[in-house]
C-alpha cells in the first residue's frame, strides 16, 4: 500500500478520540482510533498510529468470533 493521503479527525463523546486514516493509492482506508489522553496530542497522534499499525503487523493474529 502506498499512502498517499493522511487525516486526524478528532471525535469527542465519552471517550474523546482522535482517528487517523491513512488512505492509499488504490483506495484503501486504514484507520486507528486512539483514546485522547495527557500524551496523546494532533502533533504526535500519526506517529503514534503508526507505531501501533507496526506492533499489529509484526504481532500473531488470532482471529475472534466476537466481530
Amino acid at each position: 500500500m502506498q499512502v498517499i493521503a493522511t487525516q486526524i479527525k478528532e471525535e469527542g463523546g465519552e471517550s474523546p478520540t482522535f482517528r487517523v486514516e491513512f488512505t492509499g493509492d488504490r483506495g484503501e482506508i486504514v484507520s486507528v482510533f486512539m483514546r485522547r489522553d495527557g500524551e496523546l496530542s494532533r502533533d504526535n497522534a500519526i506517529a503514534r498510529a503508526r507505531e501501533l499499525i507496526s506492533q499489529v503487523a509484526s504481532s500473531d493474529i488470532h482471529t475472534s468470533s466476537a466481530l
